[in-house]
């Protein structure tokens, strides 16, 4: 089922972030996103992060993505939820 809800993501970190994938190979799909030091260090405000190291490289694992821009997203979810209710409640009637 498709709510058509949309789910914001801060658009400094959208420009951002990279991708590790699983064991290296695209098609078994992503393992993490990661944030380069440099990223990280402009970046810190807005994510919440775990330190990795990579092949002997620093990555900063991006846990949870916080953003400048206060509600990203989160309203249309809220919407879409209220709208599910009040057509399941016109099916029952």
């Amino acid at each position: 089922v498709n709510s058509g809800a949309r789910i914001g993501l801060a658009k400094e970190v959208m420009s951002k972030f990279r991708v590790a994938w699983n064991q290296n190979d695209v098609s078994r799909g992503p393992a993490y996103l990661y944030l380069s030091p440099n990223d990280y260090k402009e970046l810190k405000d807005s994510v919440t992060v775990d330190r990795v190291e990579v092949n002997g490289k620093t990555q900063y694992r991006i846990r949870d993505i916080i953003g400048k821009k206060n509600g990203l997203g989160v309203e249309n979810l809220s919407g879409s939820g209220l709208i599910a209710g009040e057509t399941s409640k016109a099916y029952d009637d």
